[in-house]
């Protein structure tokens, strides 16, 4: 693939998925400004980011930066977690009245997350970011399902919301039966902004046939190049090719989930996956498809 190239899938690119520095806490690993962060995601030829917290909403700053600058975009985002509210009507609806995008379900408040092989929730216990976080006893993690499996009505409405309001959501940390259940009944209300959050990365264990039947309620899977790192699932570029021929490429998008200064910058990822999908078989026009979807997810 040609610089040109490259230069051209470049020219809207939106990482769905970014998170503020710092994100949850003073962590020594986030050693960069949110400011230049962006500044890097303008100078590699992108047109804009989802800003994205796990703790406080991401709100207000994104909408601010996003003022500050005429030719990049910041999208501003809620995660359902405790911290901004928990998954509830209400805090969709005053997300959506500050200016949110964005939606994602719960992450670390998620009792899956708690108990997954990959959780942020241990992370967060064993970098110490918060001495409470230890003490949070299990039911005060949030579930989306009833114990007959059905989904919660605080999450129908949530979802309802989002379909009002034209917002996207992201299934969070939840399980894979979680996102199922959002995704059908997403499918029975018509609401097609629902995105299935990093499927590949360990958090929740997903199968192909899975991954198709969220596609086929009508939901977009998020190709995340942290699902890449050695932690997690170890995708690679030739699993996505494969997962996008089997859904469509306009089912599809690159994130970078970008949290950790040891990560290259934002545009080397994506530069990276790109070109990597090219050699493993991805048309130039397949890739453009993939690339557009952002765009069209956020109404642009």
């Amino acid at each position: 693939m040609t610089t040109f190239d490259l230069d051209r899938l470049m020219e809207h690119a939106v990482d769905m998925h970014c998170h503020v520095q710092n994100d949850s806490c003073k962590d020594p690993l986030q050693t960069e400004t949110t400011e230049s962060l962006i500044e890097a995601c303008r100078s590699g030829g992108m047109h804009g980011i989802v800003l994205k917290t796990h703790g406080w909403p991401a709100i207000r700053l994104a909408g601010n930066l996003d003022t500050m600058y005429k030719d990049f975009r910041v999208y501003p985002s809620v995660t359902l977690n405790a911290t901004a509210g928990g998954p509830y009507p209400w805090v969709v609806e005053m997300a959506y009245q500050l200016g949110a995008r964005y939606i994602w379900l719960p992450t670390w408040s998620s009792l899956n997350d708690r108990n997954s092989r990959v959780s942020f929730t241990k992370i967060m216990i064993e970098q110490e970011y918060n001495r409470y976080f230890k003490d949070i006893p299990e039911e005060n993690f949030y579930t989306e399902l009833n114990e007959d499996g059905t989904l919660k009505q605080n999450i129908r409405e949530v979802v309802d919301l989002c379909r009002e309001h034209r917002l996207i959501l992201g299934t969070g940390h939840g399980s894979t039966a979680e996102a199922l259940a959002v995704a059908e009944y997403a499918k029975t209300i018509g609401f097609r902004k629902l995105v299935f959050t990093h499927p590949h990365v360990g958090i929740s264990e997903v199968t192909d046939e899975q991954i198709r039947e969220f596609a086929d309620c009508g939901g977009y899977i998020e190709l995340c190049m942290l699902e890449t790192e050695p932690f997690s699932s170890c995708m690679t570029p030739e699993n996505w090719v494969r997962i996008c021929r089997m859904v469509g490429f306009d089912r599809c998008y690159l994130s970078s989930d970008h949290y950790w200064d040891w990560k290259t910058t934002i545009p080397a990822q994506f530069r990276k996956f790109l070109a990597g999908m090219h050699a493993a078989g991805a048309s130039m026009a397949e890739l453009q498809v993939m690339m557009d979807v952002p765009m069209h997810l956020l109404d642009e």
